[in-house]
């Protein structure tokens, strides 16, 4: 199924880039911001979820050169803008591969979609900054506040169920 959902190929890819915390940190990190169209942050210790995943759609060619783009109406900790993006369809529950917003104490965050644990009481994101490196990790299914798939994608809402955070849930 990653296929069908490239930027999933993109960040699987990328799972283990981790954040240094020693002077400008880790250059791919940086990297993430210059994808996405917002070069001018120059250290790691900015909140980076958001950047991981418009670098993941921008390298796959999705949310590119807009002017109706999230590119307008984020700031650093821009997570909940992407309930807002212009390339997103709102989904009504979670998808998998589709980008899940969260509030969380501190700010909120923003992954894809990759599966949910048995119980069903948390969702199991692939995204960055997840213990400040891009991992695949689990959530409160509570904290999330929406959901997105980027247009012209069918949603698939059969997420794989696992116990774990692992990377056999990516389809």
């Amino acid at each position: 199924m990653t296929a069908t959902y490239p930027w999933l190929n993109w960040a699987n890819n990328e799972i283990g880039v981790r954040r240094t915390g020693i002077g400008a940190g880790n250059p791919r990190i940086i990297e993430y911001w210059k994808i996405f169209k917002m070069g001018g942050i120059k250290n790691e210790r900015v909140p980076w979820c958001s950047a991981f995943v418009g670098a993941a759609l921008e390298s796959v060619g999705i949310n590119t050169n807009s002017e109706a783009s999230i590119y307008k109406k984020r700031t650093k900790d821009s997570s909940q803008y992407w309930l807002h993006w212009s390339f997103g369809q709102t989904l009504e529950a979670p998808a998998y591969g589709c980008l899940a917003v969260m509030e969380r104490q501190g700010g909120g965050h923003v992954g894809f979609v990759i599966g949910k644990t048995q119980d069903g009481k948390h969702l199991i994101l692939l995204g960055g900054n997840q213990g400040s490196a891009v991992s695949i990790a689990k959530f409160p299914i509570e904290k999330f506040i929406g959901y997105v798939m980027p247009v012209g994608f069918k949603p698939d809402f059969a997420l794989p169920k696992s116990d774990a955070s692992s990377e056999h849930l990516l389809k």
